[in-house]
């Protein structure tokens, strides 16, 4: 198995950030609005042999080679980020991850009113996981797939204050709903690499 490494990355990251933010949904544009991404580091996940030149070249793919190489049944570069989430989730009952899906509206068919993971805001969707959902591996990538459109990807890793837990089981928000989910921001994941890995920006 050839040997992976985590990669911390310098300003041009987050210039690539926030390029990706200006075309997202609602959740994109609070966080522009909210943080200084220079404030933060930003790391990736790359194979041993991926120089750092090429790893700031966050639009070019080809850097995971075929055939993919799996850990715990799943590709190394969302396995890295499944893990990611999983010990952010652990941390507290407080603390939940967000995702962006900038392709599906509420009426799509394979959207479901059933799936307990949904936040709806206006005609936007998002996908939620709590604390409880950090030892399901099949939720937590079943997750990212559903809102990974492949050249869109921003999940947030965030915790509700006392003023906001409430929203756990609110599913329908309004735009001081959704700035109160932002608030809490700790860490953001960012597609990458022609949708073949993730940047994770964590704030200082």
């Amino acid at each position: 198995m050839k040997k992976y490494k985590e990669v911390t990355l310098g300003s041009e990251a987050v210039v690539y950030i926030k390029d990706i933010l200006k075309y997202g949904n609602t959740i994109s544009k609070y966080l522009l609005q909210s943080y200084d991404f220079e404030k933060g580091k930003v790391v990736t996940y790359l194979p041993y042999d991926i120089n750092n030149e090429d790893a700031r070249h966050f639009k070019v793919g080809g850097k995971i080679k075929s055939p993919a190489e799996y850990e715990n049944s799943f590709p190394i570069p969302i396995a890295y980020l499944m893990n990611s989430i999983k010990l952010f989730l652990k941390g507290g009952e407080s603390r939940l991850c967000i995702f962006e899906d900038v392709t599906s509206k509420p009426k799509d068919p394979r959207i479901s009113s059933k799936d307990d993971r949904i936040y709806i805001y206006g005609d936007e969707i998002y996908y939620a996981l709590f604390g409880e959902d950090a030892e399901n591996n099949e939720k937590i990538h079943d997750t990212i797939w559903d809102s990974d459109s492949h050249w869109h990807f921003v999940c947030i890793m965030t915790s509700l204050s006392k003023k906001s837990f409430y929203l756990r089981n609110n599913k329908n928000l309004n735009a001081n709903e959704l700035k109160m989910l932002v608030e809490g921001t700790e860490r953001v994941a960012i597609g990458a690499y022609d949708g073949e890995g993730y940047l994770i920006w964590t704030r200082c």
